[in-house]
């Protein structure tokens, strides 16, 4: 999937539906729905078993492309609190990714 649509699908996912900020699994669900990718009738199963089939995206190319759009527009970040928890949660797996 081309970079660009993603992030202009993501940033207009963040921009109307402020839950998705907050809660990656909203904006994966999300984005996949936009794309037509998936719909209500599928199991998470199904959908897991059918990714490249379907042609989607990955979660961490969601993420990553949310990271950076929250970046450039700080009007669509988190909550303080989510935002604080994101932080510490980064933390914790650059210390884990060092040996501790």
């Amino acid at each position: 999937m081309k970079i660009k649509l993603l992030e202009s699908t993501v940033k207009d996912i963040l921009t109307k539906d402020p839950s998705a900020r907050s809660d990656d699994f909203i904006l994966v669900t999300s984005v996949y729905q936009k794309l037509g990718k998936i719909n209500d009738t599928q199991t998470f199963y199904c959908v897991m078993l059918g990714h490249k089939q379907l042609g989607l995206p990955s979660f961490e190319s969601i993420t990553r492309v949310r990271r950076k759009v929250q970046e450039k527009h700080s009007e669509l970040r988190a909550n303080k609190q989510i935002q604080n928890r994101r932080e510490e949660q980064e933390q914790m797996f650059f210390e884990y990714g060092i040996g501790e």
